[in-house]
């Protein structure tokens, strides 16, 4: 799911929240009938709608900035009978004990012209599948041999709460980017990633 849709999505539900609460308010709802939840419930919706819209609108904005060239540290399309190959692979990895997820979505049909992948300083697009790497949340890059090559983000999420969680974006490389992979792996080990992007 792209960026731009689970934008839209919440804010279809903050719509639906705040319409909610305005129906029952003006058919006279109180607390001694069943639509007297609707207000509170509505309220809730719409503020947690609000709150996720305008955090899914910020990687909207820099989905749309990466694709338009700006920051990019590499990008490669990954024809199809490679693609597919990588699909194999990823099934093996995943398939071993206490493999973390890919959270890299793949596309439902491998397209004609292959997959794009375009890395930036801390963003990373394959296909239409969008990703922010935030600065505390790295914890490992990997370069995996295949075949295909592969690079591996190892992300990690420290939740207060206790509700902590990790995962890897694993992607192919194309069989022509090995120069364009190696500045990824750069720019990640490096630490360069923690410095302010250029544009």
């Amino acid at each position: 799911m792209t960026q731009k849709r689970t934008r839209n999505i919440a804010l279809a539900l903050f719509v639906v929240g705040v319409g909610a609460t305005w129906a029952a308010v003006a058919a006279g709802a109180s607390n001694k009938n069943a639509l007297g939840l609707v207000p509170p419930v509505g309220i809730t919706v719409a503020f947690f709608a609000l709150l996720q819209a305008g955090w899914e609108q910020i990687g909207v904005v820099r989905q749309r900035r990466l694709m338009a060239g700006r920051n990019v540290v590499a990008r490669w399309t990954v024809d199809p009978a490679r693609w597919r190959q990588f699909i194999a692979l990823d099934d093996r990895i995943a398939a071993q004990r206490d493999a973390l997820p890919n959270r890299i979505a793949r596309p439902r049909a491998v397209p004609e012209k292959g997959v794009e992948i375009v890395v930036g300083w801390r963003e990373i697009q394959v296909g239409e599948d969008f990703h922010i790497i935030f600065a505390d949340t790295l914890r490992g890059f990997e370069v995996i041999g295949g075949p295909p090559i592969c690079l591996q983000i190892h992300v990690y999420v420290d939740d207060p709460n206790g509700s902590d969680a990790e995962w890897h974006l694993r992607f192919p490389v194309a069989i022509d980017a090995q120069a364009e992979a190696a500045r990824v792996r750069d720019h990640f080990v490096s630490g360069r990633y923690l410095t302010p992007p250029p544009d």
